[in-house]
């Protein structure tokens, strides 16, 4: 009868331990849902703070594009353009090769084909280089959060550079100098990520071509 009352005995230690179990459990799903919430909505202010950013950067340098005057250097760009257009090497008419900036030139070969390759077209020229300025705002975004994993810096980084007179000037002039600025962002954002990790074939030829075009 002991033997049959004890085996019919229920284990009242246990249902406290199972209620425990499942509270802990609760407590850490809420707590994983809490910080994927927090998670997507930071990620999404992000995005939108990176935008506007963005968007203020393109918009002061067309409007450098449309109102600064002509550089002195802006036809030297142009004849490069229209040698690598007719000789297929950025050879000036004087004979002198023109290799500053020579990633430029063949950007602007397509100009020239359509016939807007002359120094009256220069505001379609220009266009270029307040694009690879704006382009330059989100590397400088990815690359600050690569060095420092907070996102927060990379937007700092990239407010900064939308606004500064230097960034902004370069990129409405038809110069290599905001062209230049993207790509050697492009190479420091690229090695970071090599240091960091990614030794992939794909990612040391990225970083190789971008030495190159820089």
């Amino acid at each position: 009868m002991t033997d049959l009352a004890g085996a019919t005995k229920p284990n009242l230690d246990g249902i406290p331990q199972r209620q425990r179990y499942r509270e802990s459990g609760n407590r850490s799903m809420f707590e994983e849902s809490r910080q994927l919430t927090q998670s997507v909505s930071q990620q999404r202010l992000a995005v939108i703070a990176m935008t506007m950013i963005i968007g203020v950067g393109f918009v002061v340098r067309l409007i450098a594009a449309i109102t600064l005057s002509p550089h002195v250097d802006e036809p030297s760009s142009v004849l490069a353009a229209h040698a690598v257009a007719e000789r297929g090497l950025p050879i000036l008419p004087s004979g002198t090769p023109y290799f500053q900036g020579v990633t430029l030139s063949y950007l602007l070969q397509p100009f020239v084909w359509l016939g807007f390759g002359e120094i009256d077209d220069l505001l379609a020229m220009r266009m270029i280089v307040v694009v690879a300025g704006t382009v330059t705002l989100y590397l400088c975004y990815r690359l600050a959060r690569e060095v420092t994993g907070d996102a927060r810096v990379g937007l700092v980084m990239a407010a900064l550079v939308a606004i500064d007179p230097i960034s902004v000037q370069w990129s409405g002039h038809l110069r290599m100098y905001g062209l230049l600025q993207a790509l050697v962002i492009a190479l420091a954002w690229a090695f970071v990520r090599l240091l960091n990790g990614d030794k992939s074939w794909r990612q040391v030829t990225l970083v190789a071509m971008l030495y190159w075009l820089s």
